[in-house]
């Protein structure tokens, strides 16, 4: 019995060997073709040339994408610095803290990203030389950061983080419309860069929000929408009773 069971689990590992080898040599018999450019032949490429294109490929998109990035970190860092002498809530100097941390290192990645590909390097401070539309991507205007500048305490807390909220929100929507072009992103290292920047920014649009609901002087703040909260709220009203649907009502 012993021995048979041998046998077969050795016939059955030299048919995977063989159906391996086959899988192997189908793969390398189907060509990989590069299209060519108008005019051009398509030409074969080895493996090893496939991969490398992959790598190394970005498209005009890409490059787009990284030199208006650069000027609309900049801007969320111009906003960040304002945040020490104007307020004296921690939880605001914390979020102007990883904004500073973050979207500094971000832009050095970026213009080094842009450095190797031989791209040129957009003046960090140049917001109105972007390509993409200030409103889209959530962009402060100059009057904007002067009465951000001019205000202190609780009016400053509130208009910086409805100017960053919609900031990081214009860098989501920035990303998606990146990945909505074809042929963009290939690149991997901008793949997992333009994942990373949806990612930060998502999580600290929530804690912004949990911050400006915190300092709201209206009742219905914080409150769920519909008639038994917010609509309670607003009339100073209170629930005392709530009868179900009647059959057929919809």
């Amino acid at each position: 019995m012993t021995k048979f069971l041998y046998r077969l689990s050795k016939s059955t590992f030299l048919s995977l060997i063989l159906l391996g080898l086959a899988a192997v040599n189908m793969a390398q018999e189907v060509p990989i073709i590069q299209p060519g450019a108008p005019g051009e032949e398509m030409r074969n490429l080895s493996a090893e040339e496939a991969i490398e294109i992959a790598n190394t490929s970005y498209s005009s998109d890409d490059v787009t994408f990284m030199q208006d990035m650069i000027p609309h970190h900049n801007q969320a860092v111009q906003m960040a610095e304002l945040v020490a002498n104007r307020t004296n809530l921690q939880e605001l100097n914390d979020v102007a803290g990883r904004i500073n941390a973050s979207q500094e290192d971000e832009v050095g990645f970026m213009m080094q990203w842009l450095r190797e590909r031989g791209e040129g390097i957009p003046d960090p401070t140049a917001h109105d030389e972007m390509q993409t539309s200030h409103m889209m991507a959530g962009m402060a205007s100059a009057e904007q950061i002067v009465e951000l500048a001019e205000a202190e305490g609780t009016a400053f807390d509130q208009m910086f983080l409805e100017l960053m909220i919609a900031h990081h929100e214009g860098a989501v929507t920035m990303v998606e419309e990146l990945l909505d072009q074809p042929g963009s992103a290939y690149d991997p290292v901008l793949f997992d860069f333009v994942n990373e920047v949806t990612n930060d920014q998502v999580a600290e649009i929530e804690r912004m929000h949990g911050l400006l609901i915190s300092l709201s002087v209206d009742v219905r703040a914080g409150l769920t929408p519909g008639f038994q909260d917010a609509g309670q709220a607003l009339m100073n009203l209170e629930l005392l009773a709530a009868l179900p649907k009647p059959p057929g009502f919809f």
